[in-house]
């Protein structure tokens, strides 16, 4: 079950869900100075030197590391990043067993990452060069194609189709895979004519490649704390949320996601608890 637990009416209870909140609030308040946002310069496409904001995602990672290497007894899944289109995720899990209980807590931050041009005079030599071969590219396909369109036209005078729709020529080169074959080859054997065009697509892709090199990515969150359903929503901010179960067999690591809370007595909630305020302690000393 998730914290906070649900069943209120259990002073045992009340002070897990008590102790769940003062964690949310240390959690935001440590990792604070790690996404704390510092402006830097930029290019933008247009060659517009602007200054946005950033963080400094190794300090995430540290603050994780450090809180790791704080908790003895939990366990440990490492630090673990995801990427879905511009939001991204820096999170750690962390996992221990209390009494018959299996206490999971989820700690991370999700944010956008933007990109930006490094404010490099390089950016606007390459972007000039990928206009001018982008002119000659167009220059070299348009002698390309009026070439292969009139051997096309002769090859289909040559086979008795030349006074045909443009609908009956297609229907005619699906249904004769030959004619369409010969149709491709003659139009290959044009374009190896033209090697300054295949010469002009390698250079853009060379181009295309320093321009990417010189691409930063800039990185944005929000210093508010969410829970799973903003988290899986696309919110970004800080995350936290913590699982406890019931361990039904511990040889082999069984757990059942319910809780009891009504018959949760006092030793059980002072083992959760306990639990809770070493994560807490851990992040007071990062």
């Amino acid at each position: 079950m998730r914290l906070p637990f649900k069943d209120t009416k259990n002073s045992n209870v009340q002070e897990i869900n008590s102790i769940f909140y003062r964690v949310g609030e240390c959690f935001i308040r440590s990792i604070s100075p790690s996404i704390s946002m510092r402006e830097v310069n930029v290019m933008l496409a247009d060659g517009t030197v602007t200054q946005a904001p950033t963080f400094d995602i190794g300090s995430v990672t540290k603050f994780y590391e450090n809180l790791i290497r704080s908790l003895s007894g939990w366990q440990s899944f490492g630090i673990s990043r995801s990427q879905i289109e511009d939001l991204n995720r820096i999170y750690c899990e962390l996992r221990k067993s209390v009494g018959k209980y299996d206490v999971k807590g989820y700690f991370g931050i999700q944010f956008h990452a933007l990109p930006f041009y490094q404010v490099n005079k390089k950016v606007l030599d390459v972007q000039r060069n990928l206009r001018r071969l982008e002119n000659e590219s167009i220059q070299s396909y348009s002698q390309i194609s009026q070439q292969a369109d009139n051997v096309i036209r002769e090859e289909l005078s040559y086979r008795g189709l030349e006074n045909l729709s443009e609908e009956e020529v297609f229907k005619n080169l699906l249904e004769n895979e030959g004619l369409y074959g010969d149709l491709v080859k003659k139009a290959e054997t044009i374009e190896s004519g033209f090697p300054q065009y295949l010469d002009i697509d390698y250079q853009k892709k060379q181009l295309f490649k320093e321009l990417e090199d010189l691409v930063i990515e800039l990185y944005q969150v929000s210093p508010v704390l969410i829970d799973y359903n903003k988290l899986m929503q696309g919110d970004a901010g800080v995350a936290l949320y913590v699982d406890v179960g019931t361990i039904k067999n511990e040889k082999t690591g069984a757990i059942d996601p319910f809780v009891n809370t009504k018959q949760m007595s006092a030793v059980h909630s002072e083992q959760i608890i306990t639990a809770l305020l070493e994560v807490q302690d851990a992040m007071d000393r990062i």
